[in-house]
């Protein structure tokens, strides 16, 4: 008789110390931009065997009810995904590591790039959450009134996307001879 094992896939949502909007009180002082603390995060969801890792990224400061934000840290002080998962490469071996970048306030050449770095420091280990960003406070702090309408960005998402894979396709893995 054949046994049909369906398995789980677990990722754990890197958040800065918690989501619990108390969260914060138990976690190290500044432990939001202290990459020991991501340090122990990332060993801890290793060794429980989870698969990967993910970090959203929010491409602004959050300026409004600043008063509100002050009381939840946990979503202030954010490092990007690309700089720490860089840096959680070289301390875990084999979770993967997802982390969000958004199609309308980026390259698509840079975004190719630092993946790609990304991918080769952690040995095939990188994910991309694309998204198109939805808030108004994104737009403003590119310098923007408000955002592109929704129909333009995810528009240019399905573009933009096809040409980070062309650039990630454009030679094949040996063409680089390595024969001193």
């Amino acid at each position: 008789m054949r046994v049909n094992r369906r398995r789980m896939h677990l990722g754990y949502a890197m958040y800065n110390t918690g989501n619990h909007p108390a969260s914060w009180q138990q976690a190290p002082l500044r432990a939001a931009t202290t990459i020991e603390h991501f340090h122990k995060l990332a060993a801890i969801a290793e060794a429980a065997k989870f698969d990967m890792l993910f970090r959203a990224d929010v491409p602004f400061a959050r300026m409004s009810n600043v008063s509100a934000w002050s009381r939840h840290p946990q979503h202030m002080d954010v490092l990007e995904p690309l700089t720490l998962f860089s840096a959680l490469s070289q301390v875990t071996t084999h979770i993967g590591l997802a982390g969000t970048v958004t199609t309308t306030y980026s390259e698509p050449y840079n975004v190719a790039r630092q993946f790609a770095a990304l991918d080769h420091l952690s040995h095939g280990r990188s994910a991309w959450n694309i998204v198109t960003s939805a808030k108004p406070e994104a737009a403003h702090a590119f310098g923007e009134e408000a955002l592109p309408p929704h129909r333009e960005r995810y528009r240019r998402a399905r573009e933009y996307l096809e040409a980070v894979k062309q650039l990630w396709d454009s030679y094949e893995d040996d063409a680089v001879v390595q024969d001193p």
